[in-house]
Parts: C-alpha cells; sequence; structure tokens
C-alpha cells in the first residue's frame, strides 16, 4: 500500500494540473484574507483589541470555508482520477496480479487522494494560526476547523474510489461521489431536525463540526466536541467504503483490458482472472441471479416501476425529499400536514404497485410457464408481495413515510409514534395486498386499481370516526383497546386476502 502511496505522489509531483490547482488554490486563499483585512482596515497603524478580535473572527470564517470546500473537491476529482487512470492505462491488471489485495489498493490510491489535500490544509495553517492570534479564535475552533477538514477529505476521497471503480470517467465518477457526499450531509441534518437536542450532526458530519465550532454559534449537546469523534467516525465509513470499492475493482469487467469488449472475450482470458482471483485470496465464480430467490428476483426485475423511465422514476422521488425537507423547516402543524399529504401518496403507489402484479406475467406470457414450474403457489404469491417493498421504489417511499413520522414522536411522545406507524403501515399493507387480489381477479391493470381503489376510498368514507379509521389514530393517543381491535382487523383482512389468493393460484395452477 505504501508503495502505491509513494507511486501516486510521485506521479502527481510532475503533472502540470497538479501545480495549477495549488495556484488556484493560492489565490482563493488570497482573496479570503484581503477581503477580512480590507473589512476591518488592518492595515492602518490604529486597531484596537476590539477590531483585532472581530478581523480574526472573520479571516477565521471565511478562509475556513475556502479551505474546506477546496478541499472537498479536490478529493472529490484526485480519488476518481487515480483509480480511472489505472483501468485507462490498462495496467490495474498488473497491481491485481502483484500480492496487493484489492482493499490494499484502494487504500493506497485512497492515502494518495488525501496526503495531496493534505498539502493544501497545511498551506493554510499559517492562516488559521494568525487568527488564533488575533483573537477571537480559540485553539477548539482551531482544532475543530483543521480536523473537519480532514474528515471531509478521507469521506471525499472513499466515495470517489468507489465510484470510479465502476467506471472509466474521473469526472462522472467525482460528480456521482459528490451527490452520495450530499446524500450523507441531507442524512445528517435531517437527523438533526429529528432529534436537535442532542447534536448529532455535529459529530458525524465534517461541516456540521466547522460550523458548530465557529465563533458566536450556539452547539448543542454533543456538538462542542465534535471534533473528536467526527475523525474515528469517517474513518471507519471510509473503511466500509473501500471494501465495497476494493470488490468493484477486482471483478473481471474491471480487470479486463479495454479493448477486450465482449463476455466471451473475458472468459477466454480466464487463466489470467484465477491468477488474479489467487492473489486476492477469493475464487473466480460466476453467480446467476436465479441461482437464489428466483421468483422474487424475476418479480422485482419486471416490478410495473421498472417501465417507467429513470428519469420519472427519480423525479419524483427527488421531489417528494425536497418536500420533506422543506417541512423541517414549517411548526409542528406543518410537519404533520406534510405526513396527512404523503400517507394518500403511499396508499395510492402501494395500491398501484399491487394491481400489476399478476398482469405482468399474463401479458409476457409468463403466467402458463409458472404453472409448469416446480413451485408452490406459496413461493408465487410471496415473491409477488415481496417484490414492491424489496424494490428500489418501495424501500425508499417506506423509508420516506417513516421519517416523515418524526412530529410524532417529538412533539406528541413514543406512545402516539407508534400507533401512528402501526395505523399507517397496517392499512398501507392491506391496500397492497388488495390491489394484488385485484390483479389476480381482474384483467386488466387499470381496471384492478380502480376495483382496490374503490373499495379502499369505501372503508375510508364510509367509517369516518371509527376505530377501523386509520386517521383516528393519527392525531392524539388512543384507547390501546381501539387500537388492538384496529389491528386484529386488518391482520385478519390481510390474511383472508392472502389466503383466497393462495386458493385462486393453487386452483389454476391445479387446473
Amino acid at each position: 500500500m505504501m508503495t502505491l502511496l509513494l507511486k501516486e505522489l510521485g506521479v502527481g509531483a510532475r503533472l502540470g494540473r497538479t501545480y495549477v490547482i495549488r495556484a488556484v488554490y493560492s489565490l482563493l486563499m488570497a482573496l479570503a484574507v484581503g477581503i477580512s483585512l480590507r473589512w476591518y482596515s488592518l492595515s492602518s497603524g490604529a486597531v484596537t483589541a476590539s477590531q483585532a478580535a472581530q478581523a480574526g473572527r472573520m479571516l477565521f470564517t471565511n478562509f475556513t470555508m475556502v479551505q474546506f470546500f477546496g478541499v472537498t473537491v479536490f478529493s472529490l476529482l484526485a480519488g476518481a482520477d487515480f483509480v480511472v487512470r489505472e483501468i485507462r492505462a490498462d495496467t490495474l491488471g498488473l497491481l491485481v496480479l502483484t500480492s496487493l489485495s484489492g482493499r490494499n489498493i484502494v487504500g493506497g490510491k485512497w492515502l494518495a487522494a488525501i496526503a495531496q489535500s493534505g498539502y493544501l490544509m497545511l498551506s493554510g495553517l499559517p492562516v488559521l494560526a494568525a487568527s488564533v492570534y488575533l483573537g477571537g479564535v480559540g485553539v477548539g475552533e482551531f482544532l475543530a476547523s483543521f480536523f473537519g477538514t480532514a474528515a471531509s477529505s478521507m469521506l471525499a476521497a472513499a466515495l470517489s474510489i468507489w465510484m470510479a471503480s465502476g467506471g472509466r470517467n474521473p469526472y462522472g465518477a467525482g460528480a456521482l461521489a459528490g451527490l452520495w457526499y450530499l446524500g450523507y450531509s441531507i442524512f445528517c441534518a435531517t437527523l438533526e431536525q429529528i432529534l436537535p437536542d442532542l447534536g448529532l450532526a455535529g459529530c458525524l458530519h465534517p461541516l456540521a463540526v466547522i460550523v458548530a465550532a465557529t465563533p458566536g454559534s450556539a452547539s448543542r449537546g454533543a456538538a462542542e466536541y465534535g471534533w473528536i469523534t467526527v475523525v474515528p467516525i469517517t474513518l471507519g465509513l471510509s473503511w466500509l467504503i473501500l471494501g465495497r470499492a476494493g470488490t468493484l475493482l477486482t471483478r473481471p469487467a474491471a480487470l479486463a483490458p479495454r479493448n477486450v469488449r465482449t463476455a466471451q472475450e473475458i472468459v477466454d482470458r480466464r487463466t489470467y482472472l484465477e491468477i488474479a482471483a489467487e492473489n486476492l485470496g477469493t475464487r473466480v465464480r460466476d453467480v446467476q441471479v436465479w441461482d437464489r430467490c428466483p421468483l422474487l428476483w424475476k418479480d422485482v426485475r419486471t416490478r410495473a416501476a421498472a417501465h417507467l423511465s429513470y428519469e420519472l422514476r427519480l423525479g419524483l422521488g427527488l421531489f417528494l425529499w425536497m418536500l420533506f425537507f422543506l417541512s423541517l423547516t414549517m411548526e409542528p402543524g406543518g410537519q404533520v400536514a406534510f405526513f396527512h399529504f404523503l400517507f394518500p401518496v403511499a396508499l395510492f403507489l402501494a395500491l398501484s404497485a399491487g394491481s400489476a402484479h399478476f398482469f405482468r406475467d399474463r401479458e409476457g406470457g409468463r403466467d402458463e410457464t409458472l404453472r409448469v414450474l416446480p413451485v408452490s403457489g406459496w413461493e408465487i404469491v410471496s415473491s409477488k408481495l415481496i417484490s414492491g417493498p424489496a424494490s428500489p421504489e418501495g424501500l425508499v417511499l417506506l423509508f420516506l413515510v417513516g421519517l416523515s413520522l418524526h412530529p410524532y414522536l417529538r412533539f406528541r411522545g413514543s406512545n402516539t409514534l407508534f400507533q401512528a406507524a402501526l395505523a399507517s403501515f397496517l392499512f398501507l399493507l392491506f391496500a397492497y395486498a388488495l390491489g394484488s387480489l385485484a390483479s389476480l381477479l381482474i384483467h386488466k391493470t387499470r381496471f384492478a386499481l380502480l376495483g382496490s381503489g374503490i373499495a379502499v376510498l369505501g372503508i375510508l368514507a364510509v367509517l369516518p370516526g371509527s376505530v377501523l379509521h386509520p386517521y383516528a389514530y393519527l392525531g392524539e393517543a388512543a384507547p390501546i383497546l381501539h387500537l388492538g381491535v384496529y389491528s386484529a382487523v386488518y391482520l385478519a383482512a390481510i390474511a383472508s386476502v392472502l389466503g383466497v389468493m393462495l386458493a385462486i393460484v393453487g386452483r389454476r395452477r391445479a387446473g
């Protein structure tokens, strides 16, 4: 690993763009210093201690932000470039044929990216030290700035190496890694909004550590000592990410030379791959997706949402997530209102997913094939029902619905949260199973959706204020007896729907 580190540092030191990046960074650093000096006119002779302290605080804030984002962006690009360079030069296979494991290879690249980012950090130490000297900035803020920037460099480099291990474009890999970094930032911000008194973001995210330590910020909870915890946490995340990157980087598709395009040509290089895998301590084995849970994989792959464009699914998901984050800035009533908006949307999507289950097999001609396969009716029905929550869209939607329940915990207590979660998820599961039954009975998806939708709307319209209405549990705490009756009735209804589906599938297979 150290050999790779020295190689990358030696190669990087001779590249012209390295000097260009350092020059641009120096200009940005000088600009931050110049703005701070001119703002408080420190070039003049008469400067009070208060002015010097204010100038030190502003210099520290401006320069810390410039350094943080500059080092992070550089790490995103540097890590991806180190990996893609090996793939483009067809030298990755040579590295694998050595005694280096996949983790050692990506670890060397990761250390090289951090070391080059360290050059930029070390060049900014005099400015940070000057801020401390001017006053208004303590040693704690100085340490938070240094360790927060270092942690950001570690995480960004690990993410970029992971993304680059599956592609050949360093800029695209860097952009994808930036999106993952943004996703981690959103996750930490969500935790901060849900549990504000703990200050978890100030312990988990590098930027939150710096913001919490900025002079004048009101850091809460554990955020005051976030500069102590952020580096170990980031190292743990980087270790997990690099493990995945090492696995991806040693796949046959990544090891094959650039002029090898077809699967047959890769198979012809079996001896090369065997030697590479032997050095990695693993075996080369082709695992087909149908080897485990074939019906489930088939249903996930042919789900109704897969027929929609990726852009449409991504746009809808981002729209819902943006609404969720906007709701976090609202008052408690607005946050609860967002859940009351999201619940009907999730209900409609559950009905839509269930209503397309059996129609896809009939349309694709797989219905007759399933009848002669050595599978039971339970395997067919269970794979259909599990495919919805197991799909990427289903997992994201369920996770978002669960997160949107946080106002019940924050403002009404854990008991109210439990009853709201139980009532909403049980009713979603019932609607999903009802849509699947309609798909089995009705031969058109739109009619199955219409029939199951009318049944669900009828329940909601006929039972307002009843113990069987889900919205009766989305407000204040309800008696435990009512919640027990609600749960028993809908669990029995779900079991009945499942039994009817098994009976119909079994009869069709027998006939």
